[in-house]
């Protein structure tokens, strides 16, 4: 039982020797104090914070630990990073965090767990792209919370005329004869995300980590200067909607729900808004076009991690509480419940997805890595700005990309 605590001694004989040995006991048993009462700090996105399937596992936590009480906040999930790193500035670490764990550890806020692993966890039951997301360099800092992947979400009556495009240059004509009536076929936002995974459809990436944690960015390479071309030639030649002032990508969803556009490239969450908003809306998911010749194009993963910050004095009890949180029971009743995937492919067929979408995503998160420029916060400023300018016609994709790339390593250097 945790906090108890036991004490041995070398056999006494005789009765005297047994009323010593029991003097002892009760002075033992006098003096035994009960465990340290710890306030565990834990920082979540605010809309996991306030889910049942975690105030459960709190719950229960507190209640199986009861020198225990969990501060759970709840904030916005671009701001958690800002309060890690103060946090740990100020000297008092927040002691179990929710975020991008690789991200944390290149900034050293993040403790590392490989004790962790060696002892509770095996990586090989989990999706390769959920160990990219806790692991930087070769040290693992956190544990696998969700997963997700973009996909491509098809209009059902253009797949049955011209079929499932599974190259780019298929995509394209996917996207002429879905083009009718003024409609545009597609609906392409400035996002970081979404392009990444166009990117590594391509075969691309933006940045290489070497074991020892040390980045190589490779933002300008020539399969992501496709990428970038061939998005931007879909909307140059009126075949996708591109960014305006106001975000087309917050209307994506909108979009093809009411049959304005035919592809759609996403995660489950819009397949589930689809369902039960537009549930009139006949779609087939694919997974990404390659451009490499494979037979599922790589792709972006989305998802989150637990980690524990680093030179929290509480680890033992923020270690115990990930593991909660993270267990198979808590996995799939969230994923039943909020939607949220396993990190793990043994539950991801438990996890009471839609057939229609189950071997999709399944198939795709074999593919999807984490966009882990995101490390990087100049670097990444200067790959969204890339994105943006190309997207809305301003600049070539080698043009902006090779200035990305610069800002990149000149912010490398300071």
């Amino acid at each position: 039982m945790r906090g108890r605590i036991t004490s041995r001694m070398p056999p006494l004989v005789g009765v005297g020797a047994a009323l010593a040995a029991f003097a002892l006991l009760g002075t033992g048993c006098a003096g035994t104090e009960d465990p340290e009462p710890i306030v565990l700090q834990v920082l979540m996105a605010d809309d996991w914070a306030d889910t049942r399937p975690v105030l459960d596992v709190v719950r229960r936590f507190e209640a199986d630990n009861p020198n225990v009480t969990v501060s759970l906040v709840g904030r916005p999930f671009s701001q958690i990073d800002g309060e890690l790193a103060a946090s740990v500035a100020s000297g008092d670490p927040i002691d179990v965090v929710h975020s991008h764990a690789f991200a944390a550890a290149a900034r050293g806020q993040a403790e590392p767990l490989d004790d962790l692993w060696a002892e509770r966890l095996d990586a090989e039951e989990f999706f390769p792209g959920a160990m990219q997301d806790v692991t930087w360099g070769d040290t693992v800092y956190g544990v696998p919370l969700d997963i997700n992947a973009m996909f491509m979400v098809l209009d059902a009556e253009v797949v049955e005329r011209v079929g499932v495009p599974r190259t780019p240059e298929e995509v394209r004509a996917f996207a002429e004869a879905a083009s009718t009536d003024g409609e545009r076929a597609l609906s392409i936002g400035a996002s970081a995300w979404q392009t990444y995974g166009w990117i590594k459809a391509f075969g691309g990436e933006i940045v290489e980590i070497d074991d020892d944690g040390s980045a190589r960015f490779t933002l300008a390479r020539e399969e992501n200067v496709r990428a970038l071309d061939f998005l931007a030639g879909l909307i140059a030649d009126g075949l996708a909607h591109g960014p305006t002032t106001r975000n087309v990508a917050d209307d994506q969803v909108g979009l093809f729900g009411l049959g304005r556009t035919s592809v759609l490239t996403s995660g489950t969450w819009d397949t589930t808004t689809l369902q039960t908003v537009y549930p009139d809306r006949a779609f087939v998911t694919a997974t990404m076009p390659s451009a490499t010749g494979d037979p599922i194009g790589g792709s972006a993963m989305g998802g989150s991690s637990l980690l524990v910050g680093v030179g929290s004095t509480n680890r033992q009890e923020a270690v115990d509480f990930i593991l909660a949180l993270t267990d198979d029971d808590a996995a799939l009743d969230l994923a039943r419940t909020e939607g949220r995937l396993p990190t793990q492919p043994a539950l991801l067929e438990q996890a009471g997805l839609d057939p229609v979408v189950l071997d999709t995503v399944a198939a795709q998160l074999t593919t999807a890595t984490p966009q882990l420029l995101i490390a990087f916060p100049e670097a990444q400023d200067a790959f969204a700005d890339a994105v943006d300018d190309v997207l809305s016609g301003r600049m070539s994709a080698a043009e902006a990309l090779g200035i990305a790339q610069q800002l990149a390593e000149q912010a490398q250097v300071q």
